[in-house]
């Protein structure tokens, strides 16, 4: 777990967006501009650097179709992010955009900062809704309507969220029989919750929370966080990230989970980022004639950068499975306590 803030180089604590780009950056709209993580380091692009008049970042957007990343200020202008940069951009959100949904979790009592009265979806192959809180759904092709639906339990648009092709609508209440409704142009049908959210015994509300320029979808339930991921046959499965921590008390606003490699970043209101990682542990068997302690060993050195070396005089891989015996070392041993250096010339 790496935690960082306002005291160890995070500019400021409030982070309300966390999207990667595709040359490895890490960038987090907060309140006082738009900031770049590589890891290691943040940089700070505000109205002293860019030219902007408002800080404050409310959100970071894609354009459809996977196109390039816009940080959204407070008065609507644009912060364009291209090739790990940042450059002004002549015009306001409002101009290139209908209303989108906020990626920021919606947790109850939650209210719109947008005050929309209509929300704008986007699919792939030039298709895109319009969704109003009177409950009506209607699809467009290259701003061509060709479908419409009433969906009469639409009431928040923090329920509403795409995977894929697909539209779905999280219940108002989750029944024993965990599901969530399905939204075509022609039919609505429940679809059935799988995966690991299926070990709870008692799940209260689930809280939705989306990454919509990464397009990743995550419930969260009695402080556990799930990934929500989409089957080719259209049924939607649950992969647990993290468990124990309470993210109305640490006011967890946005989160992004490197798939890569397994890290997951979480950004928060009043804390500012964290940052879990999967410690990257492999376990490896190895079997031997001489009985079952003989791969029980008290001390051991690295050997090569994929092998350690252990006082028996068995040289054990990292990298793949199998082992080398030195018989030398083995006879130079005196026991069980026997203890291995490496000097500073790696002999």
């Amino acid at each position: 777990l790496a935690h960082y803030s306002n005291e160890n180089g995070l500019p400021q604590n409030s982070v309300k967006a966390i999207v990667p780009d595709e040359y490895g950056f890490i960038w987090l709209a907060t309140e006082s501009g738009l900031v770049r993580f590589d890891g290691r380091n943040f940089k700070l692009f505000n109205r002293y650097n860019t030219g902007i008049v408002s800080s404050r970042i409310i959100d970071i957007w894609r354009s459809p179709n996977g196109g390039s990343l816009h940080a959204i200020t407070q008065n609507w202008t644009l912060l364009g992010i291209k090739q790990g940069k940042v450059y002004t951009e002549n015009k306001k959100w409002l101009d290139v955009s209908s209303p989108i949904l906020p990626q920021s979790w919606k947790y109850e009592g939650w209210t719109d900062p947008y005050h929309l009265d209509s929300l704008r979806l986007y699919l792939p192959h030039d298709t895109s809704l319009l969704v109003t809180l009177d409950g009506n759904i209607r699809w467009y092709h290259k701003r061509k309507i060709f479908g419409t639906i009433h969906v009469p339990f639409l009431h928040k648009f923090q329920k509403i969220f795409t995977l894929g092709s697909s539209v779905y609508i999280l219940p108002e209440q989750n029944k024993a029989n965990q599901s969530i409704f399905q939204v075509d142009k022609d039919r609505i049908k429940e679809v059935r919750v799988t995966g690991d959210l299926l070990q709870q015994s008692r799940c209260g509300e689930w809280i939705l929370g989306l990454n919509n320029p990464v397009k990743q979808v995550f419930l969260y339930c009695n402080k556990q966080l799930y990934q929500l991921q989409q089957h080719a046959d259209g049924s939607l499965y649950t992969t647990l990230l993290l468990s124990g921590y309470d993210f109305e008390k640490l006011k967890i606003n946005c989160c992004y989970y490197d798939t890569l490699r397994k890290c997951l970043f979480l950004g928060s209101s009043v804390h500012g980022l964290f940052v879990l990682s999967a410690k990257p542990f492999r376990v490896s068997a190895f079997s031997e004639a001489g009985g079952r302690n003989s791969f029980v060993f008290y001390d051991h050195v690295p050997y090569s950068d994929t092998s350690v070396l252990t006082a028996k005089g068995v040289l054990l891989y990292t990298d793949h499975p199998g082992y080398k015996f030195f018989p030398e070392v083995k006879r130079r041993s005196r026991g069980v306590d026997e203890i291995l250096f490496k000097s500073r010339d790696s002999t």
